[in-house]
């Protein structure tokens, strides 16, 4: 468990709990061999992978990948989910050969029998003993800004977290331990837009109780940034500025806040917020904070008429060179832009590749490279399940390049006893 910010942004908690509210259907259509057959065995019993986190070093893609089985019990309408199972998947994107000889599985990360409900599995909040049982011994694993893969697990009688960092070598890995990290306490509710945290997950904001403070997440430590505080504190004081998407690049520099088209106030439907004196439309206008300026730039959105409202851009922010870039994307373009549109890059999809569209998916900002990775999953078809194949799009901005290539992770485990399992994979030991 992360000491804050524990619950994943709130697209792609939906996209995957709309995926996993249609399994019971959706399974069907699958293969005997996928789902469980036998007389005494649940109505249904399906396996499932799911890609938790995901990293690009070099040419080698990391991803922590969770294994589990869902059913639903006799009797019953709504899933359980238990014999959650977590694993370092590494592959070689450079090497021709086939993921079986260019990828290796690492782990168990953990292992947790517990059953729980499937909606607690999906969205990491719990709603009886069973759900906080197993959430509780799933320790959280997670990127560095490195690539080193960190383990937080809680240590109740310190009232703190361990941190762990993982060693590998041929053999094996090794968990070290780096430090503590301190707990943030927080009521907030999961969603809430007083909190906010950078892409890569390492530095976040909080706003609680007419408090705001700034975070290093992974140690728990405070980050004295009155810049920052101010200007987060202010731009969630602002009248009818709510249901709002939020930015924060990791250089600390750049705040960004995208409203919704529409904030639906107990009934009250808001399609204009005031800054200083001016209205403006929530569905042409967002606000950019850059360091050291005190005041916000307004600037111009662009919506497609039937773009569905968690779809709606920007998409990210990131600082190239100390400058604010905001992205957008759509099924055809990508661009980078500075809010005043003084700076445009823009790449188009090659008609031959086709790329996959989703705009949820997450990215990482090589700055060195200058270089914008973005992750994509496969889509739900009839005979294939969510995050089976993850696609890498690499975009140098510099020369406005675009390639990608696909690593099909499901191919590195076999089904068995009704669970997907690694067909190999080097242990890991504790230190």
């Amino acid at each position: 468990m992360m000491p804050s910010m524990r619950t994943p942004s709130l697209a792609p908690s939906l996209a995957r709990l709309a995926a996993r509210a249609a399994i019971v259907g959706f399974a069907a259509l699958q293969p005997l061999s996928a789902r469980s057959t036998e007389p005494s065995s649940p109505r249904l019993m399906s396996a499932h992978i799911a890609i938790r986190q995901q990293f690009l070093a070099g040419n080698e893609l990391r991803l922590v990948v969770e294994t589990s089985r869902s059913w639903v019990p006799r009797g019953e309408r709504n899933l359980r989910t238990a014999d959650a199972k977590g694993y370092l998947v590494r592959v070689d994107l450079g090497s021709s050969q086939p993921i079986a000889n260019s990828a290796t599985v690492v782990g168990p990360l953990w292992d947790v029998p517990n059953d729980r409900s499937d909606i607690s599995f999906s969205s990491g909040e719990t709603f009886d003993k069973k759900d906080t049982a197993a959430r509780a011994a799933t320790p959280d694993c997670r990127f560095d800004v490195d690539g080193t893969l960190l383990r937080f697990i809680p240590a109740a009688e310190r009232g703190l977290l361990a941190r762990d960092e993982l060693a590998l070598s041929p053999a094996g890995g090794t968990w070290k331990r780096q430090g503590d990290t301190r707990l943030i306490p927080s009521k907030l509710m999961p969603g809430s837009e007083d909190r906010i945290r950078t892409e890569t997950g390492r530095y976040g904001v909080l706003r609680e109780d007419g408090k705001t403070a700034c975070f290093d997440l992974f140690t728990g430590e405070p980050i004295d940034d009155p810049w920052l505080s101010k200007r987060f504190a202010e731009a969630r004081s602002i009248e009818t500025l709510n249901n709002v998407r939020l930015f924060l690049t990791d250089d600390l520099n750049h705040l960004v806040v995208s409203p919704i088209e529409i904030w639906n106030q107990a009934g009250r439907l808001h399609k204009w917020f005031k800054l200083d004196g001016v209205t403006y439309v929530r569905s042409e206008a967002g606000l950019a904070y850059s360091r050291p300026a005190e005041k916000p730039v307004v600037f111009e959105r662009r919506l497609e008429d039937d773009e569905f409202w968690l779809a709606q851009g920007p998409h990210g922010a990131i600082s190239i060179a100390g400058q604010l870039f905001l992205l957008e994307r759509n099924e055809t373009m990508m661009r980078l832009y500075t809010p005043d549109l003084g700076k445009e890059i823009v790449t188009h999809e090659p008609p031959e590749e086709g790329w996959e569209y989703n705009r949820f998916m997450h990215f990482q900002h090589i700055a060195e490279a200058k270089e914008l990775v973005l992750f994509a999953t496969n889509e739900i078809t009839a005979t294939a399940r969510p995050d089976e194949t993850m696609r890498v799009l690499r975009w140098r901005y510099e020369t406005n390049t675009l390639t990608h290539a696909d690593a099909r992770i499901v191919e590195l485990f076999a089904l068995t006893n009704g669970q997907l399992k690694p067909k190999s994979i080097v242990p890991i030991v504790q230190e």
